[in-house]
């Protein structure tokens, strides 16, 4: 694991626990048996899982502890490996002036806001409530259409009277007819902003008929047509609201957040972790113990060190350090040095 404690400087922790027997019947092959040191083995060759079947000890050259009170190779053994390292100096992909700026910030949270409102629209438009609402257009077009034949036939019995309520409702009849036919036209999730125009829950151009055709016009008109047909309008206008209100907005908010944490999860890689190059300090922690022991035949090691540490492109990493054989027994070294190279997924 791994996590920022500076600007593009994250203090990494690698830790291994293995351990493995062998049980046989006869004797256990020279070849089966477990040989300390620090090296890896497998017990697949190329397998992704990379299952060690050896103990790795660093403070020891391969395979160089390996004397058990049975005589050579171990039988059972028990490993933990332990790695911390720290970048020193980092030269980051995105210039610290952009990463720190504070506008810069604002709009790419914005940015990434009106991606997940997108995603989040299109799963709403995938609700069966959605398509129930919209399956009410047709007949909602109908019933403007009547509106609007009803207000033209009571303009024409009464020539120049209220000339501005007349086409303020007029003018707001074509708007809301031209936002049903373009929500019926519309195809893919771009129905759903369409819908939402006729709507509180956006524009509502069906709550600003009612209000100029029936509290501006009718009120002082009292036209019998207009009335039922401004009624029927906003009982379609209820029905297609109820069917949007029982759109699962929780679940599509789950589902374009899900969607989204992958994009900023990267984004919060490249602007806080990735680096060009970048080079620090490690230190190391190694214990391993190999069975049957006695008479300091077998037993347990450890081996502390240090070493340097460099990465490319924050994922491929390069080791080197010594790590000292601390209870070491006659016949084995002070200690070794080691190398290593690993490739990590900074973007998992």
């Amino acid at each position: 694991m791994w996590t920022p404690i500076g600007d593009h400087k994250p203090l990494e922790v690698e830790s291994r626990v293995t351990f493995g027997a062998v049980q046989v019947r006869r004797a256990v092959p020279l070849a089966a048996r477990f040989f300390a040191g620090n090296a890896d083995h497998y017990f697949i060759p190329g397998d992704a899982w990379q299952i060690r079947d050896v103990p790795v000890i660093r403070a020891i050259p391969a395979n160089r502890f390996y004397l058990t009170s049975q005589g050579v190779g171990a039988d059972r053994f028990a490993n933990i490996n332990l790695t911390i390292s720290y970048p020193v100096k980092s030269y980051p992909i995105i210039p610290k002036e952009l990463s720190t700026n504070q506008e810069f910030k604002q709009i790419l949270q914005g940015q990434i806001k009106s991606a997940t409102s997108v995603e989040q629209n299109y799963y709403a438009w995938k609700d069966e409530h959605f398509a129930a609402a919209r399956s009410k257009l047709p007949e909602l077009q109908q019933h403007l259409e009547s509106l609007e034949s009803a207000v033209a036939a009571a303009e024409t019995s009464k020539p120049g009277e209220l000339s501005d309520q007349f086409d303020d409702c007029s003018d707001n009849v074509t708007i809301a007819t031209f936002d049903v036919e373009h929500a019926q036209t519309d195809t893919g999730s771009g129905q759903y902003g369409a819908l939402l125009a006729l709507i509180p829950a956006d524009g509502d151009a069906l709550g600003q008929v009612q209000q100029a055709c029936v509290a501006g016009l009718n009120q002082q008109l009292d036209d019998p047509a207009v009335r039922s047909a401004a009624a029927a309008v906003d009982a379609s206008r209820t029905a297609i609201l109820n069917e949007y209100n029982a759109i699962d907005q929780t679940a599509a908010c789950k589902k374009a957040a899900a969607d989204m944490a992958f994009v900023k999860r990267t984004l919060n890689t490249l602007f806080k972790d990735f680096n060009i190059f970048s080079i620090g300090p490690l230190g190391v922690f190694d214990a391993a113990s190999l069975g049957p022991s006695k008479g300091g035949l077998g037993g347990s090691r450890i081996g502390p060190g240090g070493g340097l540490r460099v990465e490319l492109a924050s994922s491929a990493t390069f080791t080197v350090g010594y790590a000292w054989n601390v209870n070491r027994m006659p016949g084995e070294g002070d200690g070794a040095l080691f190398f290593s190279i690993g490739v990590r997924d900074l973007f998992h």
